[in-house]
């Protein structure tokens, strides 16, 4: 799968653009997004998830169904969003849990987890 943002804007409300002309191709694979704190990270990933629309220019996937989600960063408690990642048992899911080394029973561990493992 491919992402390709062009020419991707973004500001909220009347306020100075955070994002201005962004230009980016992402691979299959891994890739991480850093920055400073409002900089602009998860609001770009938000973009790409289709969760919020850019000001100006275009999200494309390669193939067209492809399919981005935002996992929230938040390990206080466990969302229903983890229990049902850990419940998924189709392939991709359980490709991306062997990568990362996860086991669903360590959900049930979750009050005694480091907030390390929480966000792995």
């Amino acid at each position: 799968m491919f992402v390709r943002l062009t020419n991707i804007t973004f500001s909220y409300a009347d306020f100075v653009p955070l994002l201005r002309d962004v230009e980016l191709q992402l691979a299959p694979g891994w890739t991480g997004v850093v920055g400073y704190n409002g900089a602009g990270k998860t609001t770009l990933l938000r973009i790409i998830a289709g969760e919020i629309e850019p000001s100006a220019g275009h999200v494309r996937f390669d193939p067209p169904t492809a399919r981005v989600e935002v996992c929230p960063q938040t390990v206080e408690t466990m969302t229903a969003a983890i229990a049902n990642f850990a419940a998924t048992t189709d392939g991709a899911s359980r490709r991306i849990q062997g990568e990362l080394a996860l086991t669903p029973g360590e959900l049930e561990r979750w009050p005694t987890l480091s907030p390390g493992e929480r966000r792995r």
